[in-house]
C-alpha cells in the first residue's frame, strides 16, 4: 500500500513538471552501482567534456565513498527528501542514464522525446531477473515492472547472449539495443592503474597466487561457502584469498585467518580482477568481466539445486559456463591446484559474452547522445 501511494505521488508530482521544456546539454544519472558510471565520468572528464553538459547523479548512499567526484557534477543521495528535485529534473532533461531497475520513471508522466539509457550493471547475466518469472508475480507487480522496463529506449550490451537475456527479463524488441559493450569493460583495453592500498597488502605475497572469490546475492542470507577449516587447505597450498561479497552483505574475515584472506570490499572491483590470479564464482556476471583478462574461472554452486528454483538459473547454465559446476571445496580445491581450467575454455566464454566488447563503450555511447541530441534539435 505504501509503494503504490508513494508511486501515485510520484504520478502527480510529474504532471506539474511534464511541460517543463527539455534542455538538450541535461543528462539525469540514477546509479547504485559505481563502475558503469565512473567510467563514463572519467572518460569525459579525460576528453574534457563534462563542461558540455549539465549533469547530475542521483546515486545510492552505500556507493559515496566510492563515485568518482567532479566539481562540474552535481551529486544528490538516492533518499526521499531529494525525489521532488529529482523528478523535476527529469522533466526538464532530454537524457536519463540508469544502472538499475528504477519504480519511479515507469509511474512518472513521460514526455516522448526523451531518451532513456539503460547502461546496466553487469555485462552478463546467469541467473534469472526481471520478466523472466512473470508467472510468479501478482498482477499489480507486472504492471510495474512493465510501466518502467517501456521506458527504456536503449539498453547497452556486449553480446547477442545478454540480447537475449533482455529481450526476455525487460521483454523489449531487437531495436531497443546499442551494441557497444557496457561502460565498464573499457578500462580492461587499457594498462590498469595499481591500487596503492591493495598492491601493499599484496607486495609481501608476490610468490603466492591470488584466488578471488564472488559470490553472488542470496536472498536473506549472510553465508560463507567456506568453513574455516577449508579455508586452512587453501593457506596450506599456498594461495591468498580475497573475498568480494555482495555489496548488500556484510562480510567480516573470521578470526585467525587475517594473514591469508582479505576482504574485498574496501576495494573496487576492477582493482579486485586485475589483481587476481584465479577467479571462483558461481552464478555472478563477474565472470564475463573478468573473461576479458583470459584468466581461469571456476564455478562452486554448492547450492545450484536450490538456487535453479529460486531465483532460477538461465536456460543452459552448464553450456554457457567455463568450467565444470563444484560443489564440494574439497574438489573444487584440486581443480584449481591441477589447473583444470585451460586459457582456450575462457577465450571461448569471453567470446560468447564479450562479442561487442571493443574498449569504446563510452565513446559510443557519447556519439549516440550526440545524434539523439540533433534529432531533437531537428524535430523541435
Amino acid at each position: 500500500m505504501l509503494k503504490k501511494t508513494y508511486l501515485l505521488l510520484i504520478s502527480l508530482i510529474s504532471n506539474i513538471y511534464y511541460r517543463k521544456k527539455l534542455s538538450k546539454k541535461k543528462i539525469v544519472i540514477l546509479v547504485d552501482f559505481e563502475e558503469d558510471i565512473n567510467e563514463l565520468l572519467g572518460y569525459l572528464e579525460t576528453h574534457n567534456l563534462v563542461g558540455d553538459f549539465q549533469i547530475t547523479v542521483y546515486f545510492n548512499p552505500r556507493i559515496r565513498d566510492k563515485l568518482m567526484s567532479h566539481k562540474d557534477i552535481r551529486y544528490r543521495e538516492k533518499k526521499l527528501w531529494n525525489t521532488l528535485g529529482m523528478v523535476k529534473e527529469i522533466q526538464s532533461c532530454l537524457f536519463v542514464i540508469l544502472d538499475n531497475y528504477v519504480a519511479e520513471i515507469g509511474a512518472m508522466k513521460w514526455n516522448a522525446s526523451k531518451t532513456c539509457i539503460q547502461i546496466w550493471h553487469a555485462n552478463g547475466a546467469l541467473k534469472k531477473f526481471g520478466l523472466f518469472n512473470e508467472d510468479n508475480y501478482r498482477y499489480s507487480d507486472l504492471k510495474r515492472y512493465r510501466n518502467v522496463y517501456r521506458r527504456y529506449d536503449k539498453i547497452l550490451v556486449g553480446s547477442s547472449e545478454m540480447k537475449g537475456v533482455f529481450k526476455k527479463a525487460f521483454q523489449v524488441e531487437d531495436g531497443a539495443f546499442l551494441e557497444t559493450g557496457t561502460l565498464r569493460t573499457d578500462k580492461y583495453f587499457r594498462i590498469p592503474e595499481s591500487d596503492g592500498k591493495l598492491s601493499e597488502l599484496l607486495a609481501s605475497k608476490k610468490d603466492k597466487q591470488v584466488v578471488l572469490y564472488t559470490p553472488t546475492y542470496r536472498e536473506g542470507e549472510n553465508h560463507f561457502a567456506f568453513t574455516s577449516e577449508e579455508l586452512e587447505k587453501w593457506r596450506e597450498r599456498g594461495y591468498i584469498f580475497i573475498v568480494r561479497a555482495h555489496p548488500t552483505v556484510n562480510f567480516k574475515v573470521p578470526d585467525g585467518l587475517s594473514d591469508f584472506l582479505i576482504n574485498g570490499q574496501e576495494f573496487l572491483l576492477h582493482e579486485l580482477l586485475f589483481a587476481a590470479d584465479i577467479l571462483i564464482t558461481d552464478y555472478s556476471s563477474i565472470a564475463m568481466e573478468f573473461s576479458l583478462l583470459n584468466k581461469p574461472i571456476y564455478f562452486y554452486c554448492y547450492d545450484i539445486e536450490q538456487y535453479r528454483q529460486s531465483p532460477g538459473l538461465i536456460d543452459g547454465f552448464e553450456e554457457q559456463i567455463c568450467s565444470p559446476i563444484f560443489k564440494d571445496a574439497k574438489a573444487l580445491l584440486e581443480a584449481v591446484s591441477g589447473e583444470l581450467v585451460k586459457p582456450a575454455d575462457v577465450e571461448a566464454f569471453n567470446r560468447r559474452w564479450n562479442t561487442y566488447t571493443d574498449g569504446s563503450a563510452c565513446a559510443s555511447l557519447l556519439s549516440f547522445l550526440e545524434l539523439r541530441e540533433k534529432e531533437h534539435e531537428l524535430s523541435s
